[in-house]
């Protein structure tokens, strides 16, 4: 598993936008998979993503925020999470934006703390 958490990181971190873009897609399957024990780690990237200079890899990240959020905000960095979405709600790009605000509901329900 840790393996697996390392690949994904060296992936999204690289210098590759198309790479970056895939990792972007795939946050919420990895959430799925490893968010478990690497929920922390991967609200980190997730809020790196957000900030990426390359717009389809934020408007990637934008159309799956709910599901990463929902999955991560658990047991992730809460503040790495939420800088995350406000970065995506604030972004130069209005393609992004609505990407983000398309499943609102879902992304402010993930955020709701008992």
């Amino acid at each position: 598993m840790k393996d697996a958490y390392k690949a994904y990181c060296q992936m999204a971190t690289c210098n590759g936008p198309i790479i970056r873009r895939n990792c972007a897609f795939n946050l919420p399957g990895v959430a799925k998979a490893l968010g478990e024990r690497f929920a922390l780690e991967l609200s980190g990237l997730c809020e790196f993503l957000a900030k990426d200079m390359d717009e389809e890899v934020r408007y990637i990240l934008a159309a799956g925020i709910h599901q990463s959020a929902t999955l991560l905000v658990p047991r992730g960095n809460y503040d790495r999470l939420f800088g995350a979405v406000c970065a995506l709600l604030e972004d130069d790009n209005p393609h992004v934006r609505m990407n983000a605000l398309e499943n609102f509901h879902e992304l402010l329900s993930a955020f709701v703390r008992d």
